[in-house]
């Protein structure tokens, strides 16, 4: 064979699936480039493959298979095989070797390529071209511009080529692929994935602030929450499209924004569920509630996070379907703004009797309290008409907005 009298060609092979290898008839220790690792129980002696047409070149052959995620598409390049008890090498890995003369045995068995779409693709010569300088003499190609190259031969003409999506691209040919590995595996410029506990690590870190974030008051229309997500997502990008490196945040870009969407979701039907909305709460009241309650604040006095966790203390003692929080009361410029203070007011409904003295709150017959250290602030406890037990009664909206309208006008003049 004219391959003989060379030894910087390979030809390829192609791996059919292992599920294949007990009806074939090739013997792996006669698969060129094959090195045996480490013994194995109950492995078959044949593999399933296409063998190339050169088969005496025993050194220079390798696979050429590109393996496909599930979604279809190529981000890794296998450089060796698994067959039997060893090793069969990729072409990719032995026109390396060939190239370099070095057995290049640090190289994984699996790497993740790192696509030349930042710095264009590579030079391409058609077989038309070849074919015109050696039947013309025309001088299409210099000579010494393939000297100390690697030459990929395959075709990429639309309908003959075999077009595969990739990471970086939805069409590339399988020489491109090829051409990339070499070069990745030549230069070691194949992405370097950080230590899984690395990455996560910086992962739950930035989980952690940004729940932080969100328990901080950041909103979804918050520039801070974009500029955060949007600099991860520059990272993420930077690292894989300049530097060997890849620092993956899109998991934790995803968590974020899920976690995002639910609480806010949570918290908008909660607050719903808190102003004693129709629907979102429970319309019937406890048939042991004997007394309604009110706390009224100055709006300007309380924040949401105060006036929130005390909402929640009052809850554990009176279940949350006896404690709801007004927050909208009075808002905006209007006519009575200076008659009617802007409000937060707590409704308790409760079957005993609760008192405000010394910034506590008390319970009779109990020893639970809870503290209300806000200044200005107007407490009201009333009996409970006995018709009344329904949330929705008209009667008792009546009354809750009469003691609401005049405690409002004592806060303004306490002001």
């Amino acid at each position: 064979s004219v391959l003989n009298e060379y030894d910087n060609i390979v030809v390829p092979w192609v791996r059919l699936n292992p599920k294949n290898d007990s009806e074939s008839k090739f013997l792996i220790q006669e698969v060129p480039g094959y090195v045996k690792d480490q013994p194995k129980k109950n492995i078959l002696n044949t593999i399933a493959l296409i063998p190339s047409l050169f088969y005496d070149k025993e050194k220079h052959h390798g696979f050429s298979n590109l393996n496909e995620d599930s979604d279809g598409i190529i981000r890794e390049y296998r450089i060796r095989f698994e067959a039997g008890e060893g090793l069969i090498s990729s072409s990719a890995l032995i026109a390396s070797q060939i190239f370099t003369k070095n057995e290049l045995k640090d190289i994984p068995n699996k790497i993740h390529i790192n696509w030349r779409n930042k710095e264009g693709s590579y030079k391409r010569i058609s077989f038309s071209s070849l074919l015109n300088q050696f039947q013309n003499g025309s001088k299409i190609i210099n000579e010494k511009e393939l000297g100390g190259k690697i030459i990929i031969i395959g075709a990429s003409a639309p309908g003959i080529a075999n077009l595969k999506a990739t990471s970086s691209s939805s069409l590339v040919d399988d020489n491109e692929i090829i051409a990339t590995a070499i070069d990745d595996l030549i230069n070691k410029s194949y992405l370097h994935l950080m230590p899984i506990w690395i990455d996560k690590s910086i992962s739950a870190l930035l989980i952690i602030l940004f729940c932080y974030g969100l328990i901080s008051g950041v909103t979804l229309f918050d520039m801070r929450l974009w500029a955060s997500q949007s600099l991860m997502l520059m990272i993420t990008i930077g690292f894989v499209s300049y530097t060997k490196y890849f620092i993956n945040l899109s998991e934790t870009i995803a968590f974020s924004l899920s976690y995002l969407g639910f609480s806010k979701i949570y918290e908008t039907v909660d607050i719903k569920a808190s102003r004693a909305e129709p629907f979102f709460s429970s319309a019937k009241l406890d048939s042991n509630v004997n007394y309604y309650n009110l706390i009224l604040f100055d709006e300007t006095q309380i924040k949401d996070t105060k006036l929130n966790k005390i909402k929640y203390g009052l809850e554990k003692i009176f279940g949350n379907k006896n404690v709801y929080i007004l927050d909208n009361i009075f808002d905006g410029s209007h006519l009575l703004q200076d008659s009617l203070s802007p409000l937060k007011v707590i409704i308790i409904f409760s079957s005993v009797s609760i008192n405000l003295y010394r910034s506590k709150l008390h319970i009779k017959n109990s020893k639970e309290y809870i503290n209300i250290p806000i200044k200005n602030v107007i407490f009201s406890n009333r009996s409970l008409p006995k018709k009344i037990i329904r949330l929705d009664d008209k009667k008792l909206k009546n009354l809750i907005s009469v003691d609401i309208l005049k405690f409002s006008q004592e806060i303004v003049r306490n002001k």
